[in-house]
């Protein structure tokens, strides 16, 4: 079975103002760091959904081997964009869902997710730290047409919610693997994080 990644780079940044994936980060972008860190995964296919900024975002990752999906309602909320990367890798065996926000993801432990979700009998692979949850998160194709059917923001926590019985919970041993640039706060906070591990 192959997995294939979809981005989900197509929020407001509302709390931010700026927007938050083309926020400077290892002489780089927020974004296009998190699409190379992908690319040395074992995902198969890699698509961005844009939504805010299309073409900034685009010409951030411009030269990168990434397939891209825009999501004219982006302003609906985060479920629109699920079901139009779903619909554009409706042939996929397996998805996995990333933010376009968590910048301290790594290949390594993307691939051991994968090879987790490869082995176990479950069709949902959920990530915890402690007893919180987080992404990025796999769902197997028996779920395609309920993540298509979402709507909201609310991404697919309702399907995890409602089917405990399907999920594999891969458990991170690193503290700040789910930290996400909502706020000015956490851009500060990851700053000071890269500074501290020069």
């Amino acid at each position: 079975m192959k997995v294939d990644g979809i981005i989900l780079a197509a929020g407001l940044s509302s709390r931010m103002v700026d927007n938050k994936l083309l926020l400077a980060f290892r002489e780089s972008f927020i974004i296009r760091h998190i699409v190379m860190v992908l690319l040395e995964s074992n995902l198969d296919r890699l698509v961005i959904v844009t939504g805010r900024d299309e073409d900034k975002v685009k010409h951030t990752l411009e030269g990168l081997p990434v397939e891209f999906v825009h999501n004219k309602d982006y302003k609906t909320g985060q479920s629109s964009s699920v079901s139009l990367g779903v619909k554009h890798l409706k042939d996929s065996q397996a998805i996995m869902f990333f933010m376009g926000d968590q910048p301290l993801i790594k290949a390594e432990i993307i691939n051991d997710m994968i090879g987790s979700f490869l082995i176990s009998d479950k069709s949902i692979l959920v990530p915890y730290y402690h007893e919180k949850r987080g992404n990025p998160v796999i769902f197997q194709s028996k779920w395609f047409d309920k993540l298509m059917d979402l709507s909201g923001d609310y991404g697919g926590r309702y399907i995890i919610k409602a089917h405990p019985e399907e999920l594999e919970k891969y458990i991170i041993k690193e503290k700040h693997f789910f930290l996400d640039v909502d706020t000015k706060e956490n851009y500060a906070f990851l700053q000071a994080l890269e500074k501290s591990s020069d």
